[in-house]
């Protein structure tokens, strides 16, 4: 997860004008935790639409200094100025064409939500025989960074925690644990909000007995055969700098049972007689 701040940042657009040709502007870009995403377009003569009456609607792409790309779908533009619920930055420079970003789709998601680490418990001990059952992967990479993946039956959900090397053991960073979600198909970000980001706040502030906030979205994008990382900024994600989590829990649960009562609350939760069955969790 990268930094959430990205307050009146500079970056060039690529914008598309009336006979469909790429240009470019200057602008900036502003970002608030749980607020929209806005922006300024310096020159909006360039691409014909000073003179527009009404917004348009168009995804738009642009750079920030330090060379990242910014991936806004569905921005809505009048005259200079940009607005838009949510955008996509990605975590290292990528080049993109406006033409590639028509059909853009999400196939994974990282989420973290406060409190989770307080609800999830594990024992190093457990881990042998989970292994051998290939419900628990364990990785180690060249720069001694490690990750602990507990992963459910559907092999599209799992509960990942990072960690360091120390002395030849590993050491997780339970704070940083993340839940992650696969689509092989691809989905949109509504979808992807309205499929596993609410439901699960929403089940991790039933076991905390708190209205829990989203810490941040990474998801892995997919644009005409592409595929990259990006961070969601923007909607109601708070960013991790700016909220401190309680540890306390009112239920812990195992990271594998953790996974299997949130699949049980998933699939009730678009029946709200289902929210107050506590029998549930």
């Amino acid at each position: 997860m990268v930094g959430f701040s990205l307050a009146h940042q500079h970056v060039t657009w690529n914008l598309s004008d009336n006979q469909d040709s790429v240009i470019q502007s200057s602008g900036t870009i502003d970002i608030v935790p749980c607020g929209s995403v806005r922006g300024t377009i310096d020159d909006p003569f360039l691409w014909g639409n000073a003179f527009s009456e009404s917004p348009e609607r168009k995804n738009i792409v642009g750079k920030l200094d330090d060379g990242r790309t910014v991936l806004i779908p569905d921005a809505v533009i009048k005259f200079s100025n940009v607005q838009a619920r949510i955008c996509f930055i990605s975590q290292e420079e990528v080049g993109l064409d406006l033409r590639d970003c028509d059909n853009i789709l999400i196939k994974k998601a990282s989420v973290r939500i406060c409190g989770t680490q307080s609800i999830l418990t594990y024992k190093h001990s457990d881990l042998r025989s989970f292994i051998a059952r290939r419900r628990i992967w364990y990785k180690k990479d060249q720069n001694d960074e490690c990750l602990l993946e507990y992963v459910f039956k559907d092999r599209c959900t799992s509960v990942e925690i990072p960690g360091v090397m120390k002395e030849g053991r590993p050491s997780f960073r339970e704070e940083d644990v993340r839940i992650c979600f696969k689509y092989p198909e691809g989905i949109d970000y509504i979808q992807l909000m309205n499929m596993s980001v609410v439901p699960l706040q929403s089940f991790v502030s039933i076991l905390s007995q708190r209205i829990e906030s989203v810490l941040g979205v990474d998801v892995m994008l997919s644009l005409d055969g592409r595929e990259f990382l990006c961070s969601v900024y923007g909607g109601f994600i708070v960013g991790a700098s700016e909220v401190r989590c309680l540890s306390s829990a009112i239920k812990q649960l195992g990271p594998l049972d953790f996974l299997e009562k949130f699949s049980v609350w998933k699939h009730k939760f678009d029946d709200p007689s289902s929210l107050f069955r506590v029998c549930l969790l």
